[in-house]
C-alpha cells in the first residue's frame, strides 16, 4: 500500500495494474480505501492465474524464484504493448518516467554488494552476452516492451533449442544460491542493442536497520526508497501508515 500510494509520480500515468498475490481482493479492495489509491484500474489476480498457462513447477520451489517467473509470464502472456514491472518494496520519491527522449528509461545502480554481481555472472553465461554498463539492473522498477521481450524470447530458444523456461530451469538448478535475477535478465539483453534504451543512476540509500535510521535519513537526496531489510521489509500497517505519512510530508 505505501508503495502504490506513491505511484502518482510514474509518468505517464499507468493505464493498468496488475498485482499477483495470495492475498483476497476483498482484503486488497478494503486497504486501497485506507490508504487513499484510486483502485479503478487495478486487477487483483491469484498467485495460481498462470499455473493454466505455464508449468512453474520448478519455479515454485521458493518464493524467490516463483515471484520472477510471475513478471517474466505476465510479459509473455499478456498483450499490452509496454510494461512497467515494478516490485512491492520501492518507494517512489521523485518523478520517474518510462521514457526519456523516446528511449526506455532504465534505473541502474553500482554494483552494491556481492550478490548482485553474481546475478550478472549467470545471466551473461545464459545468454552470451556480457554487461555493456557498469550498473545493475536489479532496481525493483523495470520498464520493457513486448517487441523486446518477445525478441529475447526467440534469442533464448534458438540459442538453446527449447522453451524460454526449460532453458532457464535446465541451466542452473532454481537452489538456494538465487542466482536468477529476471531484471539483469531483461536488461543486459536489452543493453546490448544500440538503440531504444537510455539509463540514469541514483547514489544507494544507507543502510537502513532501525526506525531511527529511516526517519534520520535526508531522503530529499534520494529517487526512491528500497525495502532492503527490516524494519521496512515486512513492516506493519500501522508503521505502513506512518511511513506515508513520513514522506508526504518531505516530498
Amino acid at each position: 500500500m505505501a508503495v502504490l500510494h506513491f505511484d502518482y509520480r510514474i509518468y505517464p500515468k499507468l493505464d493498468k495494474t496488475y498485482i499477483i498475490s495470495p492475498y483476497t481482493e476483498k482484503d486488497f479492495r478494503t486497504l486501497f480505501k485506507e490508504f487513499n489509491i484510486n483502485d479503478q484500474n487495478i486487477e487483483i489476480l491469484p498467485e495460481t492465474y498462470f499455473d493454466n498457462h505455464y508449468d512453474l513447477s520448478c519455479w515454485t520451489i521458493e518464493n524467490w524464484y516463483k515471484q520472477q517467473a510471475f513478471k517474466l509470464c505476465a510479459l509473455d502472456h499478456f498483450d499490452d504493448e509496454y510494461f512497467l514491472i515494478q516490485d512491492s518494496d520501492i518507494i517512489i520519491l521523485k518523478p520517474y518516467t518510462i521514457w526519456s527522449s523516446g528511449n526506455l528509461n532504465f534505473k541502474g545502480e553500482e554494483l552494491w554488494c556481492p550478490q548482485a554481481k553474481v546475478y550478472s555472472d549467470a545471466v551473461e553465461e545464459f545468454i552470451g552476452l556480457k554487461r555493456t554498463v557498469p550498473y545493475s539492473w536489479v532496481n525493483e522498477i523495470f520498464p520493457y516492451s513486448k517487441q523486446d521481450w518477445q525478441s529475447l524470447k526467440e534469442f533464448i530458444e534458438q540459442r538453446y533449442k527449447k522453451s524460454w523456461q526449460d532453458a532457464l530451469t535446465d541451466f542452473r538448478p532454481f537452489d538456494a544460491t538465487r542466482w536468477f535475477s529476471e531484471y539483469e535478465l531483461l536488461g543486459i539483453y536489452k543493453t546490448n542493442q544500440s538503440t531504444g534504451w537510455t539509463y540514469f543512476s541514483y547514489a544507494s540509500q544507507p543502510p537502513i536497520y532501525t526506525w531511527d535510521d529511516f526517519y534520520n535519513t535526508d531522503w530529499k537526496r534520494h529517487g526512491a526508497v528500497k525495502f532492503h531489510a527490516r524494519p521496512l521489509k515486512f513492516m506493519t500497517k500501522e508503521e505502513a501508515h506512518k511511513v506515508v505519512e513520513f514522506l508526504n510530508d518531505i516530498n
